[in-house]
């Protein structure tokens, strides 16, 4: 069964479950930290609009690229899970690094079943 893949804002009510995984760079865990961005500047760019989203897609990809070389048993455990939330702080409808990393791991065989809003909807991606 393949990987199930939903993306959310990170809160409290996410931190402590067993299918979320904190992608941010501050993240407590060591197996989100594999899959969060590794230079602070590019997201304070995207941030501030400085950076477009298909620049910042671009060096997030090759960020995701070189971990996948160097820490593939790390991503083999989290497709090997059967289900994952990826958490980072930015709001919902914003770009940001947790749904380029959503779309990766379909790539390599996950189901991406949308983003989870704080009220438990779930918004379903298009396409």
């Amino acid at each position: 069964m393949a990987l199930c893949v939903y993306t959310a804002q990170l809160d409290n009510k996410w931190r402590e479950t067993a299918t979320a995984l904190d992608t941010t760079m501050k993240s407590r865990d060591p197996l989100g930290r594999v899959f969060a961005p590794d230079d602070p500047r590019m997201v304070f760019r995207l941030k501030r609009g400085q950076l477009s989203p298909a620049a910042y897609r671009t060096w997030y990809l090759t960020v995701l690229r070189r971990s996948y070389r160097e820490l593939r048993g790390h991503w083999d455990t989290v497709l090997a899970r059967p289900v994952v939330v990826l958490l980072c702080y930015c709001r919902p409808a914003q770009f940001c690094h947790r749904h380029v990393l959503a779309e990766t791991l379909t790539t390599l065989g996950a189901a991406y079943r949308g983003e989870i809003l704080a009220d438990g909807r779930i918004v379903v991606p298009h396409g």
